[in-house]
């Protein structure tokens, strides 16, 4: 994940250098990213933070994957909220939305070559696009996050638990922003 961020950082203001570090930095699927638009973007008067509303309007992949979640404060350093104000329409990455989603995962691919990661990890799982996903659940779980109703909430994942689930509702944003906050790939 440190070879991705260290080479978007590195990047013109472009879609390749946001969508590689929103993914790394949320944990979000492509589609989410790919089909973010400015609208989304809200501000939390609570936490005092800004976040995005994903699956506004049914995007989502399932129920559960809409949700609110939060903007990494090193997104935000590095430019990111300006380069949304430098967009004239209203979805983001209008490059890659819609029928071109594939191409997210190709130029993925083709990265992941030239920095020299092979393309299947130890055990071997295939390193694809949908892999900076699971790098960051597997982190967050062995990290920093003691309690997965919060991980699975801020990735968009059913809650376990059984009976008890019916009675959760939504965690606040001020609740479940540390899930986001502990990425670190620098």
């Amino acid at each position: 994940m440190k070879k991705f961020v260290g080479w978007a950082l590195k990047q013109p203001d472009n879609w390749q250098k946001w969508i590689t570090l929103l993914l790394a930095c949320t944990g979000s699927r492509r589609g989410e990213i790919g089909k973010l638009e400015k609208s989304q973007i809200k501000f939390d008067e609570d936490s005092q933070r800004y976040y995005f509303l994903i699956a506004e309007g049914g995007q989502g992949k399932t129920e559960n994957a809409t949700r609110q979640v939060v903007i990494h404060p090193k997104l935000i350093e590095w430019g990111f909220m300006e380069y949304v104000d430098r967009q004239w329409k209203e979805r983001i990455f209008s490059e890659v939305a819609g029928t071109n989603m594939t191409k997210i995962g190709k130029v993925f691919a083709d990265l992941r070559d030239q920095l020299g990661i092979p393309y299947l990890d130890d055990y071997g799982q295939r390193r694809l696009l949908h892999s900076i996903r699971h790098s960051v659940c597997s982190s967050a779980m062995a990290g920093w996050v003691k309690n997965i109703l919060h991980l699975q909430q801020t990735v968009g994942h059913e809650k376990s638990g059984g009976i008890t689930k019916r009675y959760l509702h939504t965690f606040p944003l001020s609740s479940v922003s540390y899930v986001i906050d502990g990425i670190d790939w620098e």
